[in-house]
């Protein structure tokens, strides 16, 4: 399941009725996550994750807890920069996975970077002066020499890759030179993700699915303003922000897939509130799964060390022990 530039752009649209909203806590609830308590009016949770599995950004009904023991150099500089001050906007660079967080506090105003790319995925805290202040993971130069993530560097976003183009500006005659260049068979998903900017795999079979009948169908299936115009029912919430976010269920029950929009590629779907509880239902295994994991690993870590640092002092003391016949 995808986190996609809808998805966020749907959740940048929520949280813009949280602007004015003062940060009242923050903490980092795992070693790849940052949770701010947002109050305005209420108080709201919002969690910000580059795990590289499942990267995600929503507002939760529960209360981040603390699983970081001791407070690393990005824990301590969010609570100078951020705690305390106030979001002022939520943008989003075209076609991308990324979110910006926009805060103006005493200190002086910075930027959380939401970055959720897949395993490249990153949190990072940006100053007043495009400086990176800290983030989730460095990149230095042995890495990525061509975008460096450390403190004290410029901050650089993402490149996009090349050869893609806008999901709503390709015209129908253009799908009609598009489709001419594809391999016979190939699945229409497949020449979506490889020819456009902003489109997941889930979006994808969404529009295979609306044109096709099918996610799985082949391009020879789909007519060139077919797709033009699927690909404009799902990303038209850009413009006007009807949102309509949907969760996919299966025959349990359970939620195997969410989006922005509804989800016609599968049998039985549910109409949620926000984007936001769409992802809660989806992610609530993941992330109510043992709340004080972090914590009792640390815990565990100490007894470890214990055990090791008292293990040799004791079995040099036996070495040393006179056996009771000796004594006698």
């Amino acid at each position: 399941m995808h986190v996609d530039h809808l998805t966020l752009a749907s959740l940048r649209d929520q949280l813009d009725g949280l602007l004015g909203a003062r940060i009242q806590r923050v903490v980092l609830p795992d070693e790849r996550s940052v949770g701010l308590e947002l109050y305005a009016g209420e108080r709201r949770q919002l969690l910000i994750s580059a795990d590289r599995h499942r990267p995600r950004m929503l507002l939760v009904p529960e209360k981040p807890r603390r699983g970081v023991e001791t407070a690393p150099p990005l824990l301590l500089l969010l609570r100078k920069w951020v705690r305390g001050s106030r979001l002022i906007d939520v943008t989003q660079p075209p076609w991308e996975r990324i979110l910006t967080l926009h805060f103006d506090g005493e200190v002086g105003r910075c930027q959380i970077v939401a970055e959720l790319i897949g395993r490249y995925s990153n949190v990072i805290l940006v100053g007043p002066d495009n400086t990176v202040l800290e983030a989730v993971t460095h990149v230095g130069p042995d890495i990525n020499r061509y975008r460096v993530t450390l403190p004290a560097h410029p901050y650089q976003p993402p490149p996009q890759p090349p050869g893609r183009q806008p999901p709503i500006a390709v015209t129908p005659h253009e799908w009609t030179e598009i489709l001419s260049t594809v391999d016979a068979g190939r699945p229409l998903h497949r020449v979506l993700t490889s020819h456009l900017f902003g489109v997941s795999p889930t979006a994808a079979r969404e529009v295979a699915a609306r044109v096709a009948g099918d996610p799985e169908a082949g391009w020879e299936e789909a007519a060139p303003d077919q797709i033009a115009r699927a690909l404009g029912q799902l990303f038209s919430p850009l413009n006007d922000g009807t949102w309509d976010p949907h969760v996919a269920l299966n025959e349990e029950g359970d939620v195997i897939a969410f989006a922005p929009y509804e989800l016609r590629q599968f049998e039985h779907t549910r109409v949620v509130p926000d984007i936001s509880e769409a992802m809660w239902l989806f992610f609530q295994d993941q992330l109510t799964v043992d709340a004080y994991a972090t914590v009792r690993q640390r815990v565990r870590e100490l007894i470890r060390q214990a055990h090791s640092d008292t293990a040799r002092p004791l079995a040099a003391v036996r070495t040393h022990r006179v056996d009771h016949e000796d004594v006698e």
